[in-house]
């Protein structure tokens, strides 16, 4: 968890925001990022996108 503060910490020293795209993670990324207090200062969501056809449609994956 201390590595996710100093991330926290380094994107709202340079008013950078996160966004993230997940798959194989079912959203656990997203989940440890919000575990922290104040994250709402810099992450704005994520997708989860774990079936091919979202992926597709609403991140621009191509089709294999």
């Amino acid at each position: 968890m201390m590595e996710v503060r100093k991330i926290g910490a380094k994107l709202r020293r340079g008013k950078q925001t996160l966004a993230v795209a997940e798959s194989c993670t079912g959203g656990m990324l997203g989940a440890v990022l919000t575990a922290v207090s104040g994250s709402s200062d810099y992450f704005r969501g994520g997708i989860i996108a774990y079936a091919n056809a979202v992926k597709q449609r609403n991140l621009g994956v191509p089709a294999r």
